[in-house]
């Protein structure tokens, strides 16, 4: 292939441009998919004994949904790769959306310094940091319990001239306003997104602003047939996302 073929970077297509959103499909597991559907027609997922339980506490043998709202935010919490049950207990469901982005990180952006990655779930955020870790690369995580000083001493890291392979892996609210470090990448990933607009549109401009001199890709982890599908075209549509994940969850049956 190398005889017939030329690689050319971003920096050398001027016709590019200033942004690009690019869809990651993430194949969810069969254990996953069986919760997605359980939860999705019948308000209830059962788990079995063997079930995974990374917390201390045992928990419900269930989780269930007792309202819309609810629903709608247990579908997200599963293609997250995670479910509360109804005693509280964080159960993992499976990692599919987090080693499909880990894959996207040391596979196709191997050569990218700084990477941003954006969830919504602290449960979410740990396992992205578990599978994007490894020798070459350091991730520095940020959520609602991030002292402030952390926060900010993470940030300039981030936005230094610091050799490492960095990746922030940070909840979307915690760095979607006031930060200005971030435009040292031109790569975010979205592992999931926010029920509002506004918070997509402000993390994206976090790196397409001044001071960027690459063009910037955004990715979005979705899984396909899914509430994000619905989500994702809601944002792009600026159409009412509860009418979109109403007609996702009755319609489809």
């Amino acid at each position: 292939m190398g005889e017939r073929s030329s690689v050319a970077i971003k920096e050398e297509c001027l016709d590019l441009p200033d942004s690009v959103d690019t869809v990651l499909p993430v194949a969810l597991s069969p254990k996953e998919l069986k919760a997605y559907e359980d939860m999705r027609t019948k308000l209830q997922v059962e788990f079995r004994e063997e079930d995974d339980v990374r917390e201390a506490a045992p928990g419900g043998d269930a989780a269930t949904a007792a309202s819309r709202l609810v629903r709608m935010t247990r579908l997200r919490q599963i293609t997250a790769g995670h479910l509360p049950d109804d005693e509280g207990q964080v159960r993992e469901i499976g990692r599919s959306k987090a080693k499909t982005i880990a894959s996207l990180i040391h596979d196709t952006l191997e050569d990218e310094k700084r990477i941003v990655v954006f969830g919504t779930f602290t449960r979410e955020l740990r396992a992205l940091e578990e599978e994007i870790a490894d020798k070459r690369t350091a991730v520095l995580r940020i959520d609602g319990s991030t002292r402030p000083e952390d926060r900010l001493a993470m940030r300039q890291r981030f936005g230094s001239d610091d050799p490492a392979r960095l990746v922030i892996v940070a909840q979307i609210k915690t760095l979607s306003v006031a930060v200005n470090e971030l435009v040292t990448a031109r790569n975010a990933i979205f592992a999931s997104l926010p029920w509002q607009r506004d918070d997509i549109v402000q993390a994206r401009d976090r790196l397409n602003r001044l001071g960027q001199k690459s063009a910037t890709t955004f990715w979005y982890a979705l899984a396909p047939n899914t509430v994000d599908d619905a989500v994702f075209q809601a944002y792009q549509e600026r159409t009412d996302l509860e009418k979109a994940l109403m007609s996702h969850i009755y319609n489809d049956r």
